[in-house]
């Protein structure tokens, strides 16, 4: 029984489905997240080197994960949409 992109529970190779663009945008997915809870890390060198104050450092956060966080829709649109791979 052949359902889209499974065979069986195996991953077809033959659908010529690289794999490498899975491992390339699990990479960049995880960059992505890391680099904004990293933000954390850098919040005293911040304030430190520019002068900033925690509210405007906060602010510069909460812009970052708002924008995460709405990109994620039309991501999860696009996704469903074009499917896998």
């Amino acid at each position: 029984m052949r359902i889209g992109y499974i065979n069986l529970g195996i991953v077809s190779l033959s659908m010529g489905v690289s794999r490498w663009k899975h491992v390339a945008a699990a990479i960049v997915i995880n960059l992505c997240l890391g680099a904004v809870y990293a933000f954390s890390i850098i919040i005293s060198p911040f304030e430190g080197e520019f002068g900033w104050r925690r509210t405007e450092t906060t602010i510069a956060f909460t812009i970052a994960l708002l924008t995460f966080a709405l990109s994620m829709i039309p991501a999860g649109k696009l996704q469903d949409k074009k499917g896998r791979g």
